[in-house]
């Protein structure tokens, strides 16, 4: 895995390094797999909670700004 060639150009080698070795472990994927189920379990309940009121009337929804 290489790192982006800007990062060698802007003096930052060190930088670039322990970026590649942080993506090589287990750990920055397990937290990343968390992240993004935390962010797909906020989203929904975001989405749910505006279209909740489509169970009575389904063109209720428009005309609803954000």
């Amino acid at each position: 895995m290489r790192a982006p060639p800007n990062v060698f150009r802007h003096g930052l080698p060190l930088l670039a390094k322990e970026l590649i070795e942080q993506a090589a472990r287990r750990r920055t994927y397990i937290v990343r797999l968390l992240y993004a189920v935390l962010l797909q379990l906020f989203g929904f309940l975001l989405a749910s909670d505006m279209l909740r009121g489509l169970s009575n009337n389904p063109w209720g929804v428009l005309g609803q700004g954000g």
